[in-house]
């Protein structure tokens, strides 16, 4: 990191606004926050003060900051789960340099922000282009409820996103689509890609255990949509002799979905711990996805536990990986088949090297651009106004 930008940055106030209960890592946007306020807080000099959520009925900022919410976003925050509810209590009085409001569906309330703290610069983490992920899963789930979230995200970004001093994006490709589908000037944005704690060596696979898994909030359209086509693969394979055994961990698993359990396709529902999951032994995280925006963080939680990556272009977006160097790559089950069969069929020692390159590969290269330690360089850059 720039000496001279660690130095800008030395006596910085930092507000970070989430929507988020950041004692919990049980969402990818739960563990963008927490990995994002980590990595301020390891910026000598910068304090942070993170102000989240009330669902009280009682909270008394609400009024006023209902009151500084223009009327069309009001209307649009109740299309939104109550888990979406932004108000804030016990907000700090400031002054800061840098106000980081988290999600853009917290966008809204911009105008309280900007009255409340109006020398700060204020900044959106998108998180992700939502308007694409919303598309992706009308096309594929239509109903009034989908196409409602659509429309009012949609009109959420397009109403917010040039009002805000810059925002913050996953990827190249989402700020690619902030600069040319809703004309957010490029030097407005900044790329803040998810990042994880990582280890500084990785635990590589030592031995083939025949098992393979899926992990995620089951509860999304995304995730469940994969674990569909998990088991769509696995009836193809489910009677060869060196099928693996599949895997699917993470909360709110469908009926649907459980429904499918038997002897060697095992829902698991929720589970007590990422690392403790991926420390059980299995060979690849499979991720036949189709669905998705921003970047993907259990690919990110893979690579830090060693555990090589079998999954679709989609499903690592975002990422820079390089086939066959930091994953394998398959889109059609006819691939996810095909590369299955051929890791299980090699032999045993040549199948553990192949996995080991892969392990090493990814974590090196993730370790170097999404750790928090990298988040932290960035981070600095973005205190500074270092254009990007």
């Amino acid at each position: 990191m720039c000496k001279s930008v660690t130095q800008h940055a030395k006596g910085f106030r930092v507000l970070y606004i989430s929507q988020e209960d950041l004692s919990e890592n049980n969402s990818g946007a739960k563990i963008r926050n927490r990995s994002t306020v980590e990595a301020f807080r390891r910026l000598i000099g910068v304090e942070v003060i993170v102000a989240q959520p009330s669902r009280s009925n009682d909270d008394n900022t609400r009024p006023a900051i209902r009151k500084s919410i223009p009327f069309r976003a009001r209307l649009l925050a109740l299309t939104f789960d109550r888990e979406y509810n932004p108000f804030v209590t016990d907000l700090p009085t400031g002054p800061f340099d840098l106000i980081v409001v988290s999600y853009t569906y917290y966008a809204y309330i911009h105008a309280f922000v900007r009255r409340r703290w109006p020398s700060a610069r204020i900044v959106l983490d998108c998180h992700n282009i939502e308007t694409d992920l919303k598309r992706q899963i009308l096309s594929n789930f239509q109903s009034p409820g989908n196409f409602a979230k659509y429309l009012a995200i949609h009109a959420t970004e397009k109403q917010y996103f040039r009002r805000y001093d810059e925002l913050w994006l996953t990827s190249e490709t989402d700020r690619h689509t902030a600069v040319t589908r809703f004309m957010v000037p490029k030097h407005r944005t900044r790329v803040i890609p998810n990042s994880i704690s990582m280890p500084d060596t990785v635990q590589t696979p030592s031995s083939i255990q025949r098992r393979v898994v899926f992990f995620g909030w089951m509860g999304t359209e995304q995730n469940h949509e994969t674990g569909m086509r998990l088991h769509e693969i696995y009836r193809r394979i489910q009677h060869e002799s060196w099928c693996p055994e599949f895997y699917i961990a993470g909360k709110d698993p469908s009926s649907a979905l459980m429904a499918l359990s038997d002897d060697r396709f095992h829902v698991l529902g929720g589970f007590a711990s990422l690392s403790g999951l991926l420390t059980t032994g299995f060979d690849l995280l499979v991720m036949p996805m189709d669905l998705g925006g921003g970047t993907r963080l259990k690919v990110l939680d893979a690579a830090a536990a060693g555990l090589p990556v079998l999954s679709t272009a989609k499903g690592v977006e975002g990422l820079d990986l390089v086939p066959n160097v930091h994953y394998l790559r398959a889109e059609s089950t006819d691939e996810f088949v095909k590369s299955l069969r051929h890791i299980y069929t090699l032999p045993t020692r040549e199948a553990l090297t192949r996995l080991e390159n892969l392990a090493h590969g990814a974590f090196t290269m993730m370790h170097d651009r999404y750790s928090v330690r990298a988040l932290s360089s960035r981070l600095a850059e973005a205190l500074a106004g270092v254009p990007t």
